[in-house]
């Protein structure tokens, strides 16, 4: 469902400025432009260069609760509200003080934020500069409207320096002809009470429901007519037909003006910009669906740019001046971040910062390395911004960091950032990207799931879930550490796994694409391994677990250890390795169905002491009752003439005797391999055959002969008896007959010779 997010105060009278009193209604932007503003504005110019130049300040939007008569505004309301105040106080912008004394004085107007529509006069009202008063109450706006502001009016006489200073409050482009800028006292916003209306009140936009009207998007709307969109002259200076023109919102939607909703005070239903990247409808469109927050857009700042603002880029700098406070605003140039703001480090500090109570900010970066952000058992909530960080050297985050959206970890090459006290991502996905290590040490929730693009993420939790529930999907990267994980895992390709002891995943593993492996350790799965159509995966380390099977649809390759039963369904294909490796597995499961092996042969016998390049290709099988074992393991199986067994000779002409290789078991397993097809092999530069980076032409099968014989092997330093596939390539049968008559003739000499 969609309401009305803003409607503006009703206008009243048009300004009229004379010369020693002047008048603005509350919220009444005019294209009536009176005459004579150039002898102003040089006037005006001429009196801000006495006092000097004025030193840029963040603005200060205020928030005053005197006319909340409705007790509106609980402690949790207002902290949101002040979160939305500070998100628009992103400002460089110097304005003067108004400061009433003798003849100067002034009475503020504003509408009353209670929704009866009437005005509030506040004579003689002190402004500090650099800030803009807010009035904010509630009251029943009826049925459609969620929130109405704009900014305030005003009376004034005294000088014409002060007359200047109430009206522009130091902004020239106030006075050209086709104003340019603004420089308000404030204003008033008033929030809808109907008891209709669902409200959500959280800094949290996790927490949103479906059905509820969030208020943090409300707040920075409303706030947003307050400083001039859709009520300052200056707005409207670029408003042609029923579009927008400024340069800075022209520039945000490439070069096109942006269309207006009919009222010329909003832009046009569904017009989209972005957030961080993110596409989002303009917070200042007139609609809000239930069950979204909205965020200032690139095109929204960029409207305020236009009325006459000055936006930063939102980022403030960790100083730490005066204290480690995280929350204390001398620490970070005069405001501490929140809503709307990204916090950053760069170079050093005397002080690292440490949060003392819980915070929010839209993004967090690290310049360089060796910071800590301290305040264990806090929670740094974290919004579409991400995290960044980058320097050589290890960055830590010792709160608990709750995302409050889908975002990016990005960590440079040679960067580590270890986060010290979890990870609560909800419903948010996540992502890693950058060359460098993302490390998780404790414990993490949340079911959105997170994608591994780029570097390494580490996990090394003592309990629970490093990553959540989610499935971790690994792309060219590297997943390891000796943690567990307890969701799925998808390796897509190019993909890494390993660990300097023990992951554990308690849960699937899926493997998809060309090049994945497990580099080193052990890595345990609860749940099947499977390596789908199409995909290769090289396991060099060990492959484990106590329940679930290897499956195996893909190519499986490489020198470990497989401590679970090995089904390779049809299409799967078993090929050790290149260089040719000694790969070990308990079984071969539902060894009657269809499938293909495919092995190396380099040398008369493997090199037992060197797995990862043992010239023949080997399969230990461990089991020792069923190597060779039907669907359930429960009984031995035999591989049927469906079953390919490749064999690879490393030679363009093999020469002649045994070979040892393929299979090797603890007992005799002739029978079981018996009726496969045995195809061979020979190295050929023109050959159609291409295998593990090498062409191969037909050896004739009539050249090969196979028998399974016994075998004495070292095994990681462990001597082993048991049986192993020896492969007899014979002379060609002409090659015999040549011999036979040779043997004839030299037997005949050496009769003659007696």
């Amino acid at each position: 469902m969609q309401e009305a997010l803003g409607r503006d105060m009703p206008p009243h009278a048009a300004r009229d400025r004379g010369a020693s009193c002047r008048r603005r209604d509350p919220c009444g932007p005019s294209s009536t432009r009176a005459p004579g503003r150039c002898f102003a504005l040089a006037v005006l110019l001429a009196s801000w260069l006495l006092v000097g130049p004025i030193a840029h300040a963040n603005v200060n939007v205020s928030v005053d609760y005197t006319y909340d008569t409705a007790g509106f505004f609980t402690p949790e309301r207002r902290a949101t509200m002040e979160a939305a105040a500070a998100t628009l106080g992103r400002f460089t912008d110097s304005l003067l003080a108004i400061t009433p004394s003798g003849n100067n004085e002034w009475t503020a107007t504003a509408g009353k934020p209670d929704g009866a529509g009437s005005v509030l006069n506040l004579s003689n009202l002190s402004i500090a500069a650099n800030t803009v008063v807010v009035y904010v109450g509630a009251g029943d706006l009826g049925s459609g409207t969620l929130g109405q502001g704009g900014p305030g009016g005003y009376s004034a006489s005294g000088s014409g320096l002060w007359l200047d200073t109430v009206e522009a409050r130091g902004q020239a482009g106030v006075f050209a002809d086709y104003p340019t800028d603004f420089g308000p006292w404030g204003g008033s916003v008033t929030f809808n009470s109907n008891p209709s209306h669902l409200w959500y009140f959280g800094l949290a936009a996790r927490g949103l429901g479906a059905d509820q009207n969030d208020f943090y998007s409300v707040a920075v709307h409303e706030l947003g007519h307050v400083l001039g969109i859709g009520t300052a002259e200056s707005w409207m200076t670029w408003v042609s037909g029923s579009t927008f023109t400024g340069s800075a919102a022209r520039a945000a939607q490439g070069g096109a003006n942006v269309p207006l909703d009919a009222d010329l005070r909003h832009w046009a239903e569904d017009t989209m910009s972005n957030v961080y990247g993110k596409s989002q409808e303009a917070a200042m469109a007139p609609l809000l669906t239930t069950g979204t927050r909205k965020r200032l857009t690139a095109l929204d700042w960029a409207g305020l740019t236009d009325v006459g603002w000055q936006p930063t880029s939102g980022a403030l700098t960790w100083s730490g001046a005066s204290s480690t406070a995280w929350n204390a605003g001398g620490n970070w140039g005069g405001r501490a971040p929140t809503l709307g703001y990204t916090a950053t480090f760069d170079g050093s500090a005397p002080r690292q910062p440490v949060l003392t109570e819980d915070d929010f900010v839209d993004g967090l970066s690290f310049h360089t390395a060796e910071w800590t952000v301290g305040g264990q058992g806090r929670i740094l909530t974290i919004g579409p911004g991400g995290v960044s960080s980058a320097g050589e050297g290890t960055n830590h985050i010792q709160p608990q960091v709750f995302l409050d959206d889908n975002l990016t970890f990005s960590i440079a090459a040679g960067n580590v950032l270890s986060l010290e006290g979890g990870l609560d991502g909800g419903p948010m996905a996540w992502t890693k990207t950058g060359g460098g290590s993302l490390v998780l040490t404790d414990a993490s929730t949340g079911g959105g799931g997170m994608t591994v693009s780029e570097g390494t993420l580490l996990v090394s939790n003592a309990s629970g879930s490093g990553t959540g529930s989610g499935t971790v999907t690994v792309g060219a990267a590297t997943l390891g550490g000796t943690g567990f994980i307890n969701g799925p895992v998808v390796l897509t390709g190019d993909s890494t796994l390993t660990s300097t002891g023990t992951l554990t995943i308690n849960s699937t593993l899926t493997v998809h694409g060309l090049a994945n492996q497990l580099a080193a350790g052990t890595v345990l799965t609860t749940g099947d391994v499977t390596i789908e159509p199409g995909a290769v995966f090289i396991i060099n380390g060990t492959l484990g677990g106590g329940t679930g099977d290897l499956i195996v649809r893909g190519t499986l390759m490489g020198k470990g250890t497989i401590n679970k039963s090995c089904v390779i369904e049809a299409g799967g294909v078993l090929s050790p390795g290149s260089p040719s490796t000694i790969q070990g597995m308990a079984e071969i499961l539902n060894a009657q169905a269809p499938r293909t092996f495919s092995f190396e042969i380099g040398a008369a016998g493997p090199n037992y002491a060197n797995p990862s390049n043992s010239i023949n290709d080997v399969v230990r099988l461990t089991d020792a009752q069923a190597p060779f074992a039907d669907a359930s393991g429960a009984a031995p199986a035999a591989l049927t003439a469906d079953t390919v067994i490749d064999i690879y000779f490393l030679s363009a002409d093999p020469a002649l005797g045994d070979y040892k290789a393929e299979f090797f078991a603890a007992t005799d397993f002739s029978d079981a391999v018996a009726e496969a097809t045995y195809q061979y092999w020979r190295l050929d530069p023109r050959g159609s055959r291409y295998h593990n980076g090498n062409l191969y032409s037909p050896l004739d099968a009539a050249l090969v002969d196979w028998s399974v014989v016994p075998e004495t092997a070292t095994f990681d330093g462990v001597i082993a008896s048991g049986y192993i596939t020896e492969f007899t390539v014979v002379p060609e049968p002409a090659t015999l007959g040549l011999l036979a008559i040779g043997g004839a003739a030299l037997l005949a000499r050496r009769k003659r010779r007696q």
